[in-house]
């Protein structure tokens, strides 16, 4: 509570409803506003897996059908069974924040933080911009093509 408290600090949330519940991610932010909170991930290699027992190098983990992933035979997480785009997906979903504040939550923010935001591109003619072009379906965030520096890094169709 101390560290939500402290303007100088930005929040780091993980919204896949198993590191935190809504009605903690919920309480960040209403603490710490959604300019200083940042939507991060740290998904692991089963991560979109079926349920099942998965060999890993933190030993075995179960994948669950919630999508928690632990440490076979602990209460413990072994990591986010979500990436970013489905989390930012889960912000939106979970009525925390509108679609734009949390797409800016996993893009701004963390860039603004890393003073890495000059980096992130323009809009304006004749700038090599950074795009994401995704649609929204009932899963959340289909991303099908990024464009960094204008040069595309990942096409779904090619894939």
């Amino acid at each position: 509570m101390a560290q939500l408290s402290r303007d100088d600090l930005v929040a780091s949330i993980i919204a896949d409803e198993h590191h935190l519940p809504a009605s903690i991610l919920k309480c960040i932010l209403r603490c710490k506003g959604v300019d200083h909170t940042i939507a991060i991930s740290d998904a692991v290699t089963q991560a979109g897996l079926p349920p099942g027992t998965y060999m890993s190098a933190g030993g075995e983990v179960q994948v669950f059908d919630s999508g928690r992933i632990s440490l076979v035979g602990t209460p413990y997480l072994y990591g986010a069974g979500i990436n970013l785009a489905q989390g930012v997906s889960n912000l939106s979903r979970l009525s925390l924040v509108s679609t734009w504040e949390a797409l800016e939550m996993a893009s701004l923010h963390p860039a603004r933080l890393l003073a890495q935001e000059r980096r992130l591109g323009t809009l304006n003619r004749g700038k090599l911009a950074n795009l994401i072009q995704y649609s929204w379906t009932d899963t959340g965030i289909q991303v099908h093509r990024t464009v960094l520096h204008g040069k595309v890094v990942y096409d779904k169709t090619s894939c």
